[in-house]
């Protein structure tokens, strides 16, 4: 993912590592934030959702972008984090960290 896919104050998601998909969001022009894209509740697949959440369409589940914490629905944990950066103008997500 570059960084003209991912604008800041964006979401997105990627599917990497033999269809896992992880979720993306922009905090700011230098950071960003990443995560697996599979609910804490049910392991159901987290999709971007709304402007302000990521969402789970299972039990409906939201997470904040910002954190991963839950923020609605039977979700109570938050979203598994991984190390991410911007590199010059590509999306880097940290994997083996």
């Amino acid at each position: 993912m570059t960084t003209s896919e991912l604008a800041v104050g964006a979401k997105g998601t990627a599917v990497l590592e033999s269809d896992r998909s992880y979720l993306f969001y922009r905090d700011s022009e230098t950071s960003v934030k990443a995560y697996r894209a599979v609910c804490t509740h049910a392991g159901c697949l987290v999709e971007v959702g709304t402007e302000t959440d990521f969402a789970c369409p299972c039990h409906g589940s939201s997470f904040d972008p910002a954190t991963g914490e839950p923020t609605g629905g039977p979700a109570n944990s938050a979203l598994e984090s991984f190390p991410a950066a911007i590199d010059g103008t590509n999306v880097v997500i940290y994997l083996d960290s």
